[in-house]
């Protein structure tokens, strides 16, 4: 522990509870106690609101009601619930939690969930607002599939495959073995069928090159006992990466590389660090430690990457970072350059830069018709591992008519969003939404077709 962190828990041990994992509250207020901090003082109860809702985001919530939060706090504290409810009304008035209407009562968020959940709605309004388009009877043709193939549905599940099969944006959020997958495959097998969309027109993409041939696969499964022969070949399956890298080499005259390039993974990149380490870290390095903070070689390298790992899936410019009056962001930003221009000489690139490439090739207008022009419907597997470049790409792609249907375990997302600075699905961001019942191997619904007043309820859930 730093100087610097030692004067921080000298003033809040409280903050160990965040800054130390396994130390939960009890272990914190133990040594707030020996410390001398009051049992009823401003600063314990505060921690213990705020322990309440760090403990209900680790469950996958966004917020907490009010009166349960008072209570549970009230009796964790060992404080009476006026004197609970008076600290939150003081922490809310400055800012450090807030407050919202949430399903018709008083909610209580930590102020980034709050934000994070308020983006996220933002955005699905923005993507809902595609045309509605409607000629089958959904619930007939479900029914007849079911038949077919053989299998039932979940009254959950078969709303949630309903819902699917219009067009436009669709979430769908749930825990493992709630049938999130399955709901994807039959979404896909219709869009076929129905001749919506060629197989060549569907991106199919997961969060491993595995699940996402095994996504082509079952759909396969599914056809043949059909009777239909459909050229699944011509699907775009794979992870995001290998469809960047797809089209990256298909317009490789477009980017920074030259043909028969490499792709440097988790073990060639350290490698490749070291290699021109010279160039990329030896320059920041003030003859006891790198970049002011790290003293072993590849102790440096190792942290260095995943920072440069960051700026390139964050979109941050380097050259911002130069500017920084912060000694350490501006060597990162310096090293970053670096990094970045020897892959280039080299013709190599790692995942990261695999992917802004081909962010940068959408940002060119007649590349990005090219590209989207051949995609109808997009499908994502596991939403809650894609990082913020990866979903700008998919946003990017399914322009104009927003054909894009994702899944994921909103309690993972929620943990994940926590750690980030950029929003991670939810289900739970517009007011518009289903119940998950586990017990029922139910889906949580988070989808726009067929909802009223949609704005309003935006509105008066985000005022």
């Amino acid at each position: 522990m730093c100087i610097r962190d030692s004067i921080r828990v000298n003033e809040n041990p409280y903050s160990l509870i965040e800054d130390v994992e396994g130390i939960g509250f009890k272990t914190a207020d133990k040594i707030a106690a020996a410390m001398g901090i009051e049992h009823s003082s401003t600063q314990r109860l505060r921690a213990g609101l705020r322990y309440m809702l760090l403990n209900a985001r680790q469950e996958g919530h966004t917020y907490m009601p009010e009166a349960p939060l008072i209570n549970l706090s009230s009796q964790m504290l060992g404080v009476d619930e006026d004197t609970v409810g008076y600290e939150l009304s003081q922490m809310r008035f400055e800012g450090s939690l807030v407050g919202a209407i949430a399903d018709g009562e008083e909610a209580v968020y930590l102020p980034a969930l709050y934000y994070m959940e308020k983006e996220c709605a933002k955005r699905l309004l923005a993507l809902s607002a595609c045309e509605q388009t409607l000629s089958l009877d959904i619930r007939e043709t479900l029914l007849r599939l079911e038949q077919e193939l053989e299998i039932e549905l979940a009254p959950k599940q078969r709303e949630a495959v309903a819902a699917a099969l219009s067009e436009g944006v669709m979430v769908i959020t749930g825990g493992p073995g709630t049938g999130k997958t399955y709901t994807l495959v039959l979404r896909t097998l219709y869009l076929i069928l129905t001749e919506k969309a060629k197989p060549s027109e569907i991106v199919l993409t997961s969060f491993t090159e595995k699940s996402a041939f095994e996504l082509r696969d079952r759909i396969g499964l599914f056809s043949k006992k059909l009777g239909e022969r459909l050229n699944l070949h011509e699907l775009t399956t794979g992870t995001i990466h290998s469809i960047c890298d797809k089209f990256n080499n298909k317009f490789i005259k477009e980017t920074p590389l030259k043909k028969n390039y490499t792709v440097l993974d988790d073990l060639t990149s350290p490698l490749f660090i070291n290699e021109h380490f010279a160039e990329i870290i030896e320059p920041f390095h003030d003859g006891e430690k790198y970049f002011g903070r790290w003293k072993g070689k590849w102790d440096t390298i190792g942290r260095i990457k995943n920072f440069f790992d960051k700026i390139t899936e964050e979109l941050i410019d380097p050259e911002q970072l130069i500017k920084s009056k912060d000694g350490f962001l501006s060597q990162l930003g310096e090293s970053y350059i670096a990094y970045r221009d020897l892959l280039f000489e080299n013709n190599r690139i790692d995942f990261s830069f695999q992917q802004r490439i081909f962010y940068d090739l959408l940002q060119k207008e007649d590349t990005r018709e090219k590209i989207a022009t051949t995609i109808k419907y997009m499908l994502i597997d596991e939403y809650q591992d894609t990082n913020y470049i990866q979903e700008q790409i998919a946003l990017t792609l399914v322009k104009p008519h927003n054909n894009l249907t994702v899944v994921g375990d909103e309690d993972q997302a929620c943990q994940k969003a926590s750690q980030s600075r950029f929003p991670a699905l939810r289900s739970d961001g517009s007011g518009i939404h289903g119940e998950a019942d586990r017990s029922d191997n139910a889906l949580v619904l988070w989808v726009h077709h067929g909802v009223k007043n949609f704005d309003e309820r935006l509105s008066a859930r985000f005022p």
